[in-house]
């Protein structure tokens, strides 16, 4: 059975999540861990599960969703991957983070192979990569059509989308790749975002300001 766990990390409340299952293989999006205590929790959880991570991935090249990838690294001995389109933002990231309080910032290495059409597999499950950019180049969601489970990083929101007015956001493109991308999958879907609560798509194709 599929469990996914879910943390809030760092001063701008990121969602990090931890997929596992009976095999004690785990995949974790998005490790925002940022401060001592946040490490210690996510570390203590992976040990007291007894969970062995095989995939780290982040949805988006932004420091908030970053913070904790330089401890994934040294501790756990995997390069998390992001997708390829996200290099040129990565570029003034360590600059960019500074300016929003992430001042003992570590730029973590990278496997820029986190491409549309992939499947992530860990276990027995699987996600599907989805290319979604709007919010920033280089955002992807992550799909498993089987569970009825989307996430969906800073894309899609609870009753809001990503935000498009830092570099390289369009926000044209971000919804019309809600629309033909995600509001076509089926209503019972649960979407995870990297910020705040989990909705469906069918609660947000009924009442998301940003469509209605």
């Amino acid at each position: 059975m599929l469990q996914i766990q879910h943390f809030v990390f760092n001063h701008i409340q990121v969602n990090t999540y931890i997929l596992f299952e009976e095999t004690k293989q785990a995949l974790v999006i998005d490790p925002a861990f940022y401060y001592p205590e946040e490490i210690t929790l996510f570390d203590k959880f992976v040990s007291d599960n007894e969970l062995q991570i095989v995939e780290v991935v982040f949805t988006h090249p932004h420091s908030d969703h970053l913070a904790g990838g330089a401890h994934i690294i040294e501790k756990y001995n995997i390069i998390p991957r992001i997708n390829s389109n996200s290099a040129l933002l990565l570029q003034t990231m360590e600059q960019q983070a500074d300016l929003i309080g992430f001042t003992n910032f570590i730029m973590p290495q990278f496997k820029f192979d986190l491409e549309e059409g992939e499947t992530l597999k860990f276990g027995n499950y699987f996600l599907n990569v989805m290319y979604m950019p709007g919010h920033a180049d280089g955002s992807v969601c992550l799909y498993n059509p089987d569970e009825k489970i989307l996430f969906t990083g800073d894309v899609l929101f609870r009753s809001s989308i990503g935000r498009t007015d830092f570099p390289t956001g369009d926000y044209e493109l971000l919804i019309n790749n809600i629309k033909s991308r995600i509001f076509t999958l089926p209503e019972d879907v649960t979407v995870y975002p990297g910020h705040n609560n989990p909705t469906t798509v069918k609660f947000e194709k009924r009442f998301n300001p940003f469509f209605n």
